[in-house]
């Protein structure tokens, strides 16, 4: 890490809001989130999918608005760059507004959306009946220059919204010195697309930072297993985007129609269903108000610190966490009576702990090597006190054992991860392209079977407990 992205990491840190040292207050509503920790029905889980089977796992769980069937059988879409100023930059990623393959924008119900031709970013300036409005990330506009609207049964004016998501994928050093672009041809709907001044990326990843495109898919599909709330994150052979240079992470504005990348090995992430109510909360001061929550709510947080813990989760920071609302309240009026809160980005996972200054090393991820080497693959600590290794951090905040209670609860759920779910995961995550040199030397199947054991092992270490503390 060079000192000019320490000195922003650091300045990024000291910006967000951590709530170290808040009185709790009571009471939980949007943007007023201090109340929410000490609710007693704070949701760190939900009931687990039932039934669960391998097709479950590879089909993932519902997003809105759903793609069209083409889309789901090319695992192919179509976008336009939408400029994001992410609260943690590391990763290969930026936002993208879906179309078409003809460049027609989706609204974000899943409607084509004729008159728009292009989308607004975070606290644009527009008019409106010629009227000035500052419009959110994502609103659509016609050629006018206006922001699209509709009216609800209601009478009143809403401005729609494009359906614009995160894209995570890779590219090579090689070609983002060369940026090497041509004409490209895209299989879709039985039609081969032509597509000039293209650039395609190489489906062989080399930089390992990139490998969240794997991990973060086979992390949430796991958390989704057991229950656990999470975005939800959609395999994708190719990403078409319109707008996007070779190189979008550093992107700052649409690149024009002429510049389309095409990216194959993506993910596309959609949000967690759930009205947000804030983020940047601190494990740390949330662990403080612990005695206030009910028996159910204890057990579901050592249930979501076993699960992060088998995979070796370390990223457990503020900029990555947020709480939402699971219930139905008007959460701007009233208080929410089931508040969810969890970490929001967990591609982190699968590898070792950073080492280096502050632990700012970059932990590694998806690193099979790592992964199962004597040192990291232990969960327990200290197995005869059910004390378990904490996933911020080996010597960080948190609570470092699981109470009888939440055992009993993780075995209940973890039940339902054989080793068919478990090898689902790891094929739909597509792990037999996350290490190219490994897969050569041992072949695809061997890969997957490989972490389905070394998972296995993790997981087992957990279920042979038998007598934990009882809180």
């Amino acid at each position: 890490m060079t000192t000019k992205n320490f000195v922003k990491l650091m300045a990024a840190f000291s910006a967000v809001s951590f709530m170290h040292g808040t009185a709790f207050a009571e009471g939980c509503k949007k943007n007023d989130i201090a109340g929410c920790f000490n609710d007693p029905n704070l949701s760190w889980a939900q009931e687990p999918v039932a039934g669960l089977t391998a097709d479950m796992i590879a089909a993932g769980p519902a997003s809105k608005p759903e793609l069209t069937q083409e889309e789901k059988d090319s695992k192919t879409i179509f976008c336009k760059y939408v400029y994001h100023k992410f609260d943690s930059p590391g990763s290969a990623k930026f936002n993208c507004a879906r179309t078409n393959q003809n460049g027609t924008f989706y609204d974000e119900k899943g409607n084509l959306v004729a008159a728009a031709v292009r989308v607004a970013v975070e606290g644009e300036n527009l008019n409106l009946n010629g009227s000035p409005v500052t419009v959110e990330e994502g609103v659509l506009v016609n050629i006018k220059n206006e922001p699209i609207t509709k009216t609800t049964k209601d009478g009143d004016i809403k401005l729609v919204k494009g359906d614009v998501f995160k894209i995570k994928y890779y590219v090579s050093e090689s070609e983002r010195q060369n940026k090497p672009r041509g004409t490209r041809v895209v299989r879709f709907n039985n039609q081969d697309l032509v597509i000039n001044n293209a650039f395609e990326n190489s489906p062989v990843i080399e930089n390992t930072r990139w490998t969240e495109v794997f991990t973060e898919v086979a992390a949430t599909r796991l958390f989704w297993a057991m229950g656990l709330p999470a975005d939800v994150m959609i395999p994708l052979n190719k990403v078409v985007c319109t707008g996007c240079e070779v190189h979008p992470k550093d992107q700052t504005k649409y690149a024009g129609d002429k510049s389309v990348s095409i990216f194959n090995v993506a993910v596309m992430e959609r949000k967690f269903d759930a009205k947000v109510l804030g983020k940047h909360w601190n494990l740390k001061d949330v662990l403080a108000q612990r005695d206030r929550w009910s028996a159910n709510t204890k057990a579901e947080y050592d249930v979501m610190h076993l699960t992060m813990t088998a995979i070796n989760f370390f990223n457990g920071i503020p900029l990555q966490t947020r709480i939402v609302c699971l219930s139905d309240e008007n959460v701007k009026t009233e208080n929410c009576s089931r508040p969810a809160p969890f970490f929001q980005d967990v591609g982190s996972s699968f590898g070792a702990e950073a080492g280096g200054l502050f632990g700012i090393g970059g932990n590694s991820r998806g690193d099979y090597d790592e992964f199962t080497k004597k040192s990291n693959r232990a969960v327990l600590k200290n197995a005869g006190k059910c004390e378990i290794k904490n996933f911020l951090s080996n010597k960080g905040p948190g609570r470092n054992y699981v109470a009888q209670a939440g055992l009993d609860e993780y075995k209940r759920r973890v039940s339902a991860v054989t080793d068919d779910v478990l090898l689902a995961i790891y094929k739909t995550a597509r792990y037999e392209l996350m290490e190219p040199k490994l897969t050569a030397k041992k072949g695809a199947d061997r890969v997957l079977a490989d972490w389905v054991s070394a998972t296995r092992q993790r997981i087992n270490q957990v279920t042979a407990l038998t007598s934990c503390p009882q809180d």
